[in-house]
């Protein structure tokens, strides 16, 4: 057989030996010429064995002057590639068709065209791979090809049938009948090249014992747009190859999300080139195949880039102040702009319980790799543990029908981008036979100081992961946690809302309605008792303390009213420092507009929450009683209770409007006394028993009024002179024991 391509014409077949000159002698040539100058003249090799030592092969090789003439030969390939559909933003296949004219092959003297070395498509930005194809798709090894050390055997592949991802056709001068095969997708980093994206075309004539096995690469860009390279194809004529990648709901390829026209561009160079692994332009063949995007999805009008996501969540059991899981679910459809971001603002009252619950570390989370082959370990050992688990998140991604990806996990997180805590959503990206590495989306989880309301904004989302455009479709999150999530005790109507960002720039609100039932079976008691200690005369400052308890289950405060007597009013001489608002948002209240400290508990939380209470300036006439209620430095969780002063009936009255509807077991409240005291005396306290009045609101609509008596040190003050005349009269005491 000789180097560099010399082919028997027409295949075997028994023939009649003819005289010199007899008519039909020599009329067809039995061996093409290779149509190569480079790389050095060819070499003819001939292995033979004898009958008497069988298997016992002598080989010898004779070279052939160099071939000339190259420049001669002619290479005019003609290329046309056409997507099955011209739907925008749709599951499409490619229909490809590559003629090499075989004209020059059927006389002695003819001269036929080069052969083809390499072909480079390169498909229009936009036109890229579709994730939906995963759904079902298998992947060929090398072994299951037949190749070892990138060279391909002569026996018949075996690649699974769920690798078949085309049909080929190859039509050549050689033999009566085309060879027919398959494209098959090459497993991951397991091909010659090494790569995430390979192919394999498999071609073959049963009749003749002909397989060919040409491998080529797959090089998604940056932005998913797609170069495809056969380099290397065998020194062999052929004047036609057939492409037909599978159309459908599954289909590899995903058309342009526009409308427009576009085109594919074509690289084809011969082996007759001076040096065929680098060919000038000269002599390479550029072609350009045009196709148009005529409408959207389904037949719908072209898509207006806009972004058009549609909204569902709620709990699986909305009974007020029960626990539950939260469930959420955000779609497009096809032809709308892909998503980069989502904030999601959740229903008032609607919390969870973070107590006894671990953060997933920054190590840890430093540690999920996005590297190509990386997801399918983590899907089996987490990063995170376990204790930290929130939920679970599935990823519909592709055009036509998505497919799913059930692996992303929601962990608790500590503090981020300024908010007291975050969600780890960490999705190994393993979609059928692809492992793109594992994908971490930080939200940061922010707390209204005033409402408690949540919400959760994503950092962008991945648009594509190493070329492959992810097009998501579906997103699916459920926060199952059992005993995490607590429903609000009101059943007003509300909303979980979301906003929602597209690549190209656009942004939408959506909504899903939210109400929980039940509200009127929640008990509303709570209890408030207020103590006055220090001086008791008129004029004097006494300091107060307040605790207000309430029993689980029962409906959250939403409002509180507290009205002192007359006997007790706002020294106003002692109002000397305020806090402007400006001050307060920056955290930057002076010292000298602290009046007082507080501490709530709440089962949410493992710790309480504590902080000063300031007078802060306020649109009324008298500064506003502000308590400012802080987490930890490890989760620095802001609460603003917010109260308007007034008089009242020559009272002072406190107004807390607004309170989140969170469960509290137990608020305290001190208020300074003395020189710094808000409070003064207008009589003597010990005169007759004062009490405060008190209107509580729910946030289910139940009311509770009370007038709850306030303790002061008048019974402490008599027992101390009777204990000091006691100490002086000693008979006394003994008859006040008797």
């Amino acid at each position: 057989m000789q180097d560099g391509g010399a082919q028997l014409l027409g295949g075997p077949q028994f023939v009649r030996c003819l005289k010199p000159g007899e008519s039909g002698a020599f009329q067809r040539p039995l061996l093409t010429n290779p149509p190569r100058c480079a790389g050095g003249p060819p070499v003819t090799t001939l292995r033979a064995d004898s009958w008497e030592h069988p298997g016992s092969f002598v080989s010898k090789s004779h070279a052939a002057p160099p071939m000339v003439g190259c420049d001669n030969v002619r290479f005019e390939p003609q290329i046309e590639l056409e997507p099955t559909t011209n739907r925008a933003d749709s599951p499409t296949g490619l229909n490809v068709s590559i003629k090499v004219p075989s004209t020059g092959l059927e006389s002695p003297a003819g001269i036929s065209q080069a052969h083809l070395k390499r072909a480079v498509v390169t498909l229009p930005p936009g036109m890229t791979v579709n994730p939906a194809s995963a759904d079902g798709l298998a992947a060929c090894t090398q072994a299951q090809l037949g190749m070892e050390n990138g060279v391909p055997d002569d026996q018949p592949a075996r690649c699974p049938n769920g690798s078949k991802i085309g049909t080929a056709v190859v039509k050549t001068p050689l033999l009566k009948d085309p060879l027919e095969g398959s494209v098959y997708l090459a497993k991951q980093g397991e091909n010659p090249f090494g790569t995430l994206l390979a192919l394999y075309l498999v071609a073959e004539s049963k009749q003749h014992g002909i397989v060919v096995k040409l491998p080529g690469v797959v090089e998604p860009r940056a932005d998913g747009q797609i170069v495809s390279t056969f380099d290397n194809n065998p020194q062999v004529p052929f004047s036609e190859l057939e492409l037909r990648f599978n159309s459908g709901p599954r289909a590899p390829l995903l058309t342009p999300p526009r409308c427009g026209n576009y085109s594919i561009r074509s690289e084809l160079s011969p082996w007759s080139a001076a040096d065929p692994d680098n060919p000038t332009p000269d002599e390479t063949v550029v072609s350009v195949s045009h196709f148009s995007i005529r409408s959207g999805p389904d037949g719908t009008p072209c898509p207006n880039g806009t972004v058009d996501a549609s909204l569902e969540a709620g709990l699986t059991d909305p009974t007020a102040a029960t626990r539950s899981s939260f469930v959420m679910r955000l779609t497009r459809p096809d032809g709308s702009q892909r998503l980069s971001s989502l904030a999601v603002d959740m229903p008032p009252g609607l919390s969870g319980y973070l107590a006894g619950i671990p953060y997933c570390s920054e190590a840890a989370l430093a540690a999920v790799s996005e590297a190509p082959g990386s997801g399918t370990a983590l899907i089996t050992s987490p990063p995170c543990p376990a204790a930290s688990l929130l939920g679970r998140v599935s990823v519909g991604a592709g055009g036509g029908t998505p497919f799913f990806v059930d692996t992303g996990r929601v962990y608790l997180a500590g503090p981020y981008k300024g908010a007291p805590i975050s969600l780890a959503i960490i999705t190994p990206a393993v979609a059928g036979p692809f492992d793109l590495g594992s994908v971490l989306v930080r939200a940061p989880v922010y707390v209204d100081p005033v409402t408690a309301q949540i919400k959760a904004a994503s950092d962008p989302l991945p648009a594509v992961l190493h070329g492959i455009p992810l097009s998501i479709r579906d997103i699916r999150v459920s926060i199952d946690r059992p005993g995490f999530i607590l429903a609000p005790t009101g059943c007003k109507p509300s909303a979980v809302r979301a906003q929602v960002g597209g690549v190209d720039g656009g942004s939408q609100s959506v909504a899903s309605y939210f109400q929980v039932r039940g509200c009127e079976r929640l008990r509303f008691k709570p209890h408030l008792s207020l103590k006055l200690s220090g001086g008791t005369r008129r004029d004097a400052n006494p300091s107060m303390r307040a605790v207000l308890t309430a029993k689980p289950g029962q409906a959250n405060i939403s409002r509180t009213v507290v009205a002192l007597p007359r006997s007790i009013f706002l020294d106003q001489a002692h109002i000397r420092t305020v806090c402007t608002r400006v001050q307060f948002a920056a955290n930057q209240c002076p010292k000298g507009s602290i009046y007082g400290r507080a501490r709530a508990f709440t089962p949410l939380l493992d710790y309480p929450v504590e902080g000063n209470v300031y007078l802060r300036s306020s649109s009324n006439p008298l500064p506003d009683l502000v308590v400012a209620l802080r987490g930890p430095e490890h989760q620095p969780i802001a609460v603003d209770l917010v109260g308007r002063i007034d008089s009242h009936r020559g009272g002072i009255r406190t107004t807390f409007t607004t309170a989140p509807d969170v469960p509290v077991s137990k608020f305290v409240l001190n208020m300074r006394g003395g020189s710094r005291g808000l409070l003064v005396n207008s009589r003597n306290l010990c005169a007759h028993v004062t009490r405060a009045t008190v209107e509580m609101d729910a946030h289910n609509g139940a009311t509770y009024d009370f007038r709850p008596a306030i303790k002061n040190d008048c019974g402490k003050k008599r027992k101390k002179k009777q204990a000091k005349r006691h100490r002086r009269n000693p008979r006394a005491a003994a008859r006040s024991k008797g």
